[in-house]
């Protein structure tokens, strides 16, 4: 009899955590991103020029910026987006011999979005196989002024979607430490390739509250109006997290 009702305790322990699994779950995180920013950019006589803008010397020129990050759990499936606006007055850099300085106005949207499958998990340690999108819309204008370029205006603006696929790697250290990694690849053309790589470690607060840490890079490499465009941004970030 005793061992009847062990059973049947069981089960519908097991019954309740496998409903409880198919319930959605909501994360939703607001970060700051403190970026380092490196562009190149071919100008429309040829030559390349390259502009360096820290994050501190952002700060001062940064006019506005948001990033967050939106996920829903169900079972073995996530979906995720990444969200990420950022606009900058004109700063300037002095890159090497082609020019005395370089001036650049960017404006950036980046939106990531996922949907993965949980292919392996223990009980610390879990693998997800992401695949996706990156949609990017970059407004640069660029002028130059001194060296053997002389004074030259010119503007690198597009907007496309790129398919991306990942994976992401993720362990439970102690109760309330965990760590991520996560990278994706996407592009996967001549003329528009993109890549990406977080580390994040988590902090929880309670049950609701989690604190977050972590380094990002996240680079582009686009043929825009026949001429070359790279971008890359890269730095810490620190934010908070709410599960509902």
């Amino acid at each position: 009899m005793k061992t009847a009702i062990a059973t049947a305790a069981c089960v519908l322990l097991a019954s309740a955590a496998s409903a409880e699994d198919l319930d959605w779950k909501y994360r939703l995180t607001t970060y700051i991103w403190a970026t380092n920013t490196g562009i190149s950019a071919e100008t429309p006589t040829g030559e390349t020029v390259d502009a360096e803008l820290s994050f501190s010397d952002a700060l001062k020129d940064l006019d506005f910026a948001f990033s967050a990050i939106f996920e829903a759990r169900k079972g073995k499936w996530r979906l995720f987006t990444d969200g990420t606006y950022v606009k900058l007055s004109p700063t300037n850099s002095t890159p090497g011999p082609l020019t005395e300085s370089v001036t650049v106005r960017t404006q950036a949207t980046i939106i990531n979005g996922y949907a993965a499958y949980r292919a392996f998990e223990a009980p610390s340690f879990a693998v997800d196989l992401a695949g996706g999108f990156r949609w990017a819309n970059l407004d640069s204008d660029v002028s130059t002024s001194g060296g053997t370029i002389g004074d030259t205006e010119f503007n690198s603006s597009d907007a496309w979607v790129d398919p991306v696929i990942g994976v992401r790697l993720s362990t439970q250290i102690s109760e309330k430490v965990s760590a991520t990694l996560f990278a994706d690849y996407g592009g996967f053309s001549s003329d528009s390739t993109t890549w990406q790589t977080l580390v994040s470690v988590d902090y929880a607060l309670n049950e609701r509250w989690v604190l977050v840490g972590g380094y990002r890079y996240m680079e582009f490499d686009r043929e825009i109006d026949g001429r070359d465009f790279s971008m890359d941004q890269s730095g810490v970030l620190f934010g908070a997290t709410y599960k509902f």
